[in-house]
């Protein structure tokens, strides 16, 4: 029936696009969320983003804090292609791979943005207040 791997990688992208939307619609519909975001370095040595959103949720009559992942991103990968754009409008000048802490941000923000989350009911937190 479903045995190409063409197909079966076509019905997981789908599957995952579908939970992918209803976690940013039940972010959307809660009344205050946050980001959580986790860097590991993987086996093959790539820099693994995990970004997770945290969220109340209403559950009958009552309200639940709940974790649900939103993306796991290859930092590297998208900070290189993000610097690749920006060379391509500077006639090629080449630059160090900016690792900081701005542009890890600019990634968190940019996946969020992918999925449509609302930025508008996002609870904003710092340390060392």
């Amino acid at each position: 029936m479903y045995v190409s791997k063409t197909i079966q990688n076509e019905l997981l992208s789908n599957m995952c696009q579908m939970i992918k939307e209803r976690i940013a619609h039940d972010v959307g519909s809660s009344g205050f969320w946050s980001v959580l975001a986790d860097e590991t370095t993987d086996a093959a040595k790539r820099e693994q983003l995990v970004i997770c959103v945290r969220f109340v949720s209403k559950v009958n009559d009552s309200y639940v804090v709940r974790e649900e992942p939103a993306a796991l991103v290859d930092l590297i990968g998208e900070l290189k292609a993000d610097l690749e754009m920006e060379q391509d409008s500077t006639a090629g000048t080449v630059r160090r791979l900016p690792l900081n802490a701005s542009n890890v941000a600019k990634t968190i923000i940019n996946n969020l943005h992918c999925q449509k989350v609302n930025f508008h009911q996002s609870v904003h937190c710092r340390s060392g207040l």
